[in-house]
């Protein structure tokens, strides 16, 4: 917060001294000058004063490609959408180059952010026309469809995305997890495998493939899976919860079962009193422990509400 307050008022000061000598520059300086605050304003979230900059830039030189983009980028996020959509219309033209390329793309998004997912793929069919090669076109156009409920075609454009880049993250996981939600776990595992390569830091990854082995009883794979998707993220209780069920289901040891389920609950694992209606943690129930576990953690939630 104090950061944003002192670079706010660090830019203004850049403004005036901008306004005080303006008669010793050229319009292309000023309108640079103006565009590289507006950035800036950006970087902080002031989207009412980057809108600002970006126009005034525009005075200055009205066809500044780099204000236009950002301008267009800005009025998104701040909601204007109709000014957005407006300002492309403006500037685009059916040219095959790279700023009526990001002008089309943004004029897809636009239609995105609005729910108008039917003018959004329409509009991103027309740029893959242009630009063949573009993964984010095709994988927008699933995200569409995914938006209208039609999984099926969502699919079909996620793996057209793919296939344009076969390292294209979010398209890998939205295959992976349509695979996940038809109950396909053979593609469905394929798919996260990939991302082991690719996105090694992400605990998800190693998360579902952990649920995958579970399913399966192969318990020292499940194992390592979990033990490195809690050591990527060690506030999330799920991990612990399965890996509490692992030794208990695969190894019988009360001991570790305990311990995880503690990690859990100190991680703030919500359903403490679903516990016990666990299968696997049947063999603790006569286990004085865990019933003490337990209710030193409802009362520890009952002080916090």
């Amino acid at each position: 917060m104090f950061y944003k307050k002192f670079k706010n008022i660090f830019l203004t000061i850049i403004i005036i001294s901008l306004t005080s000598c303006i008669s010793m520059k050229t319009k292309e300086d000023i309108c640079a000058d103006y565009y590289n605050i507006g950035i800036e304003y950006s970087s902080i979230k002031n989207y009412t004063k980057a809108i600002e900059m970006f126009l005034k830039a525009l005075e200055y030189d009205e066809n500044h490609t780099k204000s236009i983009l950002n301008l267009v980028i800005t009025y998104q996020n701040n909601k204007n959408y109709d000014k957005a959509e407006t300002l492309i219309v403006k500037y685009y033209k059916p040219k095959v180059d790279e700023f009526n390329k990001k002008l089309l793309f943004l004029l897809g998004n636009n239609y995105f952010y609005q729910l108008d997912y039917d003018k959004a793929i329409k509009t991103f069919k027309i740029y893959t026309q242009s630009f063949t090669e573009e993964t984010n076109a095709y994988f927008n156009i699933g995200l569409c469809y995914l938006k209208k409920s039609d999984k099926k075609e969502a699919l079909k454009y996620f793996i057209e995305s793919y296939n344009k880049n076969n390292k294209f993250i979010p398209a890998i996981y939205n295959i992976a997890t349509y695979y996940y939600d038809e109950k396909d776990y053979e593609n469905s595992v394929k798919y996260y495998k990939i991302l082991i390569d690719i996105d090694k830091e992400n605990p998800e990854v190693y998360y579902r493939l952990g649920i995958f082995e579970y399913d399966k009883n192969e318990f020292e794979l499940a194992k390592d899976y979990f033990t490195k998707a809690s050591s990527l993220d060690t506030k999330n209780p799920e991990y612990y919860i399965y890996l509490a069920r692992i030794y208990a289901k695969g190894y019988n040891n009360k001991k570790k079962t305990l311990e995880y389920i503690e990690k859990a609950l100190l991680n703030e694992y919500k359903n403490i009193n679903s516990i016990k209606s666990i299968k696997e943690f049947e063999l603790l129930l006569e286990f004085k422990e865990f019933d003490e576990l337990l209710e030193k953690y409802k009362e520890k939630n009952k002080k916090n509400n």
